[in-house]
């Protein structure tokens, strides 16, 4: 998968390789590249010429923190607010313990999976997952 990541001033783009759950937690390989804003056209158009088309869009606001060796992120999305924390599985394990959570809490999925399987609760379209005042045609 690419993804496309337009933020403040830069436009990241990422490969990410199929995601393997290993005891709750998703392990794969990124490899990312940072680009200035004012490229993300010009990449977008690239991407489209060599085939590639964007399947899911999302919005989220992301808070983020180095904490014991681990990059934590909190991200709030239409669909809820989750807890993000990169790094090796012992770190992980000690820091969700700190913040009062189990492996059992744990969850693997993607935003795309946890969005498309929220539809049933409150419909939407399935293709992009955004804030209520946000909702428009992909432009």
């Amino acid at each position: 998968m690419l993804r496309v990541r337009v933020a403040g001033s830069s436009t990241v783009l990422t490969y990410k390789d199929r995601a393997q759950s290993e005891g709750g937690v998703k392990v794969r390989e990124e490899v990312e590249t940072r680009l200035p804003a004012s490229e993300s056209g010009p990449l977008s158009e690239i991407i489209e010429r060599l085939g590639m088309r964007v399947v899911f869009q999302y919005q989220k606001y992301r808070t983020a923190w180095q904490v014991e060796g681990l990059h934590a992120t909190l991200d709030e999305t239409p669909i809820g607010a989750y807890i993000e924390l990169e790094g090796s599985r012992d770190a992980i394990d000690r820091v969700a313990t700190r913040l009062g959570y189990s492996r059992s809490d744990y969850v693997a999925a993607s935003y795309r999976d946890l969005y498309l399987a929220s539809l049933s609760l409150m419909p939407g379209p399935v293709d992009r997952m955004v804030f209520p005042d946000q909702e428009r045609e992909p432009g």
